[in-house]
């Protein structure tokens, strides 16, 4: 039995080259909420960089 696809329906699939971008900013959001007072290692740049060119297009995201 299919359920029909609406609005509310939460669809999960892995991430493309396309969002990696979007992926590092609730990534980068995420951590400054989660850890407010933690300096990450790393500058936004760098976080999208490495989303971009080594997390997305080398691991199963």
């Amino acid at each position: 039995m299919e359920h029909p696809v609406t609005s509310d329906t939460v669809v999960l699939r892995r991430v493309t080259d396309a969002d990696a971008l979007g992926a590092a900013e609730v990534w980068l959001r995420s951590y400054k909420a989660a850890l407010p007072t933690v300096q990450c290692a790393h500058d936004g740049d760098e976080v999208r960089t490495w989303f971009s060119d080594v997390l997305v297009p080398k691991y199963e995201t």
